[in-house]
């Protein structure tokens, strides 16, 4: 296994102890990534400004990269835990529709997309409300749920779920409301 001393500690090490730099003859950098952190830790004391390290391994393809393939981020080491190359893909991956249908239907309501097409058919394809098809201004029917617990109950149009929000998901309220209504109806 082939070893380099240190410049700065002077210790024998193995190479992978080294950050890489490809204008040197052995492929390494002068000094171990220890002696480099602590110079790096030393000259942000002393300066007050953050270095970045000058490479970092993404957690998703596993790869050592150089700090610039990293999009920078406050906290941490500075860096993204992903490289932009992967970062990218994913982002790139998130933008169909689908995707992002089936990712807020999971992390808003605990639910997928089989199962808000098994609420539908069993709706009828109608709000649970009052009975309409359409759906209002979205392409698909709201999914109402209980605000306290988070236990979806129906799919709602785009009149009624606001509706029982306004008043709070109170029977009672909603009650009052419609005694008000047919009080004034005329006719």
């Amino acid at each position: 296994m082939a070893s380099k001393r240190c410049k700065v500690c002077g210790v024998e090490k193995p190479l992978e102890d080294f950050y890489r730099s490809p204008r040197s003859r052995q492929g390494v950098v002068s000094h171990c990534r220890e002696c480099a952190k602590k110079q790096r830790r030393a000259y942000e004391a002393r300066c007050g400004q953050r270095l970045l390290p000058p490479f970092k391994v993404c957690g998703r393809c596993a790869v050592e990269k150089p700090s610039k393939a990293f999009h920078r981020k406050k906290g941490g080491d500075g860096l993204h835990s992903w490289c932009r190359e992967c970062r990218n893909a994913r982002e790139r991956l998130a933008r169909t529709p689908e995707t992002n249908r089936a990712r807020a239907l999971r992390s808003h309501y605990g639910i997928d997309i089989a199962t808000y097409d098994q609420m539908f058919v069993r709706q009828g394809g109608r709000c649970a409300i009052c009975g309409s098809q359409d759906t209002g201004k979205r392409r698909c029917f709201h999914i109402d749920h209980d605000h306290e617990t988070g236990e979806v109950r129906a799919l709602l149009c785009n009149k009624c779920n606001p509706a029982i929000g306004l008043m709070d998901d109170d029977p009672e309220r909603l009650e009052a409301a419609a005694r008000y209504l047919r009080a004034f109806q005329r006719g």
